[in-house]
């Protein structure tokens, strides 16, 4: 948002000028005296009239400023990255009162859709996107923020994996497993291979 200055003068002498912006009118004896630019830092009407004594008073004059407001789009911490299982997230804007809304399935979130944020957000997914926007009584939302978040290593039904750029790697296990099925992939993303001492402390692994 970008507050603007308004200069008021008048053509006469020691003419004093009185304003308004609360929609009142103006008068020699109503409204604030005019003694530096006036900062308008939301939409309003601004109305002035100019006196001097044993003059007529001027006409008023009105004018309506309309001033976009701004919000700041959420802020994430921490910041996208890989991560271990259990990690949360805070999501803040830096506009005081405004609603965030976020999503973690690849919709746009708005004014009517998405989770509204309450406290942090536990990531569950190895892969997950967060998108969140803000909103403010009539205000127009803000800009749409995406992160991206991964979780590794990730453990699932007893069984480690390593995330990389082109799949899960099996790194271990729980010792108490005896029969161990590796699926093809979790959360959308594939399993591609088994790590090479993955079972090296799984005594009791009989078959995978």
């Amino acid at each position: 948002r970008t507050d603007i200055s308004v200069i008021l003068y008048s053509p006469i002498d020691e003419a004093e000028i009185r304003y308004t912006t609360d929609g009142s009118i103006p008068s020699s004896t109503h409204g604030f005296i005019y003694s530096r630019p006036v900062t308008v830092a939301a939409t309003l009407t601004l109305k002035a009239v100019a006196w001097k004594e044993g003059w007529a008073d001027s006409s008023i004059i009105s004018e309506y400023y309309v001033i976009e407001e701004k919000i700041d789009p959420p802020r994430f911490f921490p910041d996208g990255g890989i991560f271990p299982q259990g990690q949360e997230i805070i999501l803040s804007s830096g506009t005081p009162g405004a609603e965030i809304r976020y999503t973690l399935d690849g919709s746009i979130p708005g004014a009517t859709h998405g989770v509204v944020y309450t406290g942090p957000v536990l990531i569950e997914r190895i892969t997950t996107t967060i998108k969140a926007i803000a909103y403010i009584n009539d205000w127009e939302g803000s800009e749409i923020t995406s992160v991206d978040y991964v979780l590794s290593p990730y453990e699932k039904d007893g069984v480690s994996y390593e995330f990389t750029e082109s799949g899960l790697v099996v790194t271990g296990c729980d010792n108490s497993i005896e029969e161990l099925k590796i699926p093809e992939e979790i959360d959308g993303e594939p399993v591609i291979s088994i790590g090479k001492d993955a079972f090296e402390d799984c005594d009791h692994l009989k078959s995978v």
